[in-house]
């Protein structure tokens, strides 16, 4: 296929996949949040590092997830953007200490401890479409596909609605693959 036909297709399946995301109510969203939190628990277990994401609002919610992995005394990392698709990794203590940054999305400040990317040992990874393969479709930033690679070994793990998972992710050389896709009705590996 075609470099711009399948920017197309990219732009299309983004298109309609946040769609499918707006049509869940927030009560909806909010059950799928924790349905998808009891799933991926079992996949952090041997995780003492878990680099996450605070949410938007249209996005699962994860702040219960993050409050479960910081009572369980796991470090918690979120990144925080400092400069066109550059994540800097920073340990999270409370959620209350973050503030809106870059698109809106809620990150650690500048002065937050920093955390080294070779101690993430799992990674939850989001994004506007997944396939069941590993295939991710994001934002279109780039951040999580530079990101990825410097994280070492660290399992990556997409979470999603089901609502989001599509038969194939037009999968470009750039593109970085999940171990793991989390919706609220399954596991996908």
């Amino acid at each position: 296929m075609a470099a711009g036909a399948q920017d197309h297709d990219r732009e299309g399946l983004r298109a309609r996949a946040r769609a499918a995301r707006r049509d869940v109510g927030p009560a909806a969203l909010v059950a799928a949040g924790a349905a998808v939190a009891d799933r991926v628990w079992p996949l952090l277990q041997e995780a003492p590092v878990v680099l996450t994401y605070a949410a938007l609002p249209e996005e699962l919610p994860l702040d219960p997830l993050i409050q479960r992995l910081l009572a369980d005394g796991r470090t918690v990392g979120l990144p925080r953007v400092t400069g066109p698709g550059v994540l800097a990794l920073h340990v999270v203590t409370d959620l209350d200490d973050l503030v809106p940054g870059a698109f809106g999305v809620r990150e650690p400040t500048q002065d937050s401890q920093t955390l080294a990317p070779d101690a993430v040992a799992a990674v939850l990874v989001p994004g506007v479409a997944f396939d069941r393969d590993g295939g991710r479709l994001g934002y279109g930033g780039g951040y999580y596909d530079r990101l990825l690679p410097r994280l070492g070994g660290a399992v990556r793990i997409g979470v999603c609605l089901e609502a989001q998972l599509v038969p194939a992710v037009a999968v470009e050389a750039h593109d970085q693959r999940v171990d793991a896709v989390v919706t609220e009705a399954g596991v996908y590996r």
